[in-house]
């Protein structure tokens, strides 16, 4: 797992901890369970999550802070990824994503381990479509289901270095004077199901590409 995204990640999140939320966790779930808002049967299962997590923990529940939504600590897990993907990274007996940035960053590589990330594998290039082509850009997320080849024999210009049996998909992000287009691979399907926006997963991608370039940089 590529360092560079776990970073951008933490810093788009929490601004690398600064700002891990303050509004009650228990208090925001309660509401959304039981109040007038939508995904009601969701939130009374992050609920449920959240009050199993805390005992497991050894956490008071009334002690919790995070975002408006529910979601905690560096990474901004909800209560359900809390328990199915946070990990005691430093080894010292206790899984803590609140105060301790380590476990956050194992954390992290685990729900993307889990979510099948290939170690190696591109994330996205970007690509002209001509308006023939343009319909198959989505702006929601989108998986990569057809292979290069398959591309090619649409008439898709694909870059030549691309294996015919890579699986693409291609995304479109709004600008102010015209979308953006992009070939996507695997991986930038991975980073969707952190945070299931186009907008964001290429947020973390292009800030990761300057956290390592400024690395290199500082380290010739």
């Amino acid at each position: 797992m590529p360092i560079e995204i776990i970073v951008a990640i933490l810093g788009i999140e929490t601004s690398y901890g600064h700002n891990k939320g303050t509004h009650p966790t228990l208090e925001t779930l309660v509401k959304r369970a039981f109040g007038n808002y939508r995904r009601r049967n969701f939130y009374r299962k992050e609920l449920e999550s959240f009050l199993l997590m805390s005992r497991e923990n050894a956490i008071p529940p009334l002690a919790i802070k995070g975002s408006y939504a529910g979601a905690m600590g560096y990474p901004q897990f909800i209560a359900s990824s809390y328990r199915h993907y946070a990990v005691d990274f430093n080894q010292d007996g206790k899984i803590d994503l609140f105060s301790d940035p380590i476990d956050a960053i194992g954390s992290i590589a685990n729900y993307f381990d889990k979510h099948q990330w290939h170690d190696f594998g591109e994330i996205a290039r970007p690509i002209s479509l001509s308006s023939t082509h343009l319909k198959y850009a989505k702006r929601s997320t989108n998986k990569p289901k057809k292979n290069t080849q398959y591309w090619r024999n649409k008439g898709l210009s694909i870059d030549p270095d691309i294996p015919n049996k890579t699986k693409l998909a291609f995304i479109r992000l709004p600008q102010q004077k015209i979308d953006e287009t992009w070939l996507t691979f695997w991986n930038f399907y991975v980073l969707t199901r952190y945070n299931h926006d186009n907008r964001y997963a290429m947020a973390a991608y292009q800030l990761s590409k300057k956290i390592k370039q400024q690395f290199n940089q500082n380290n010739h």
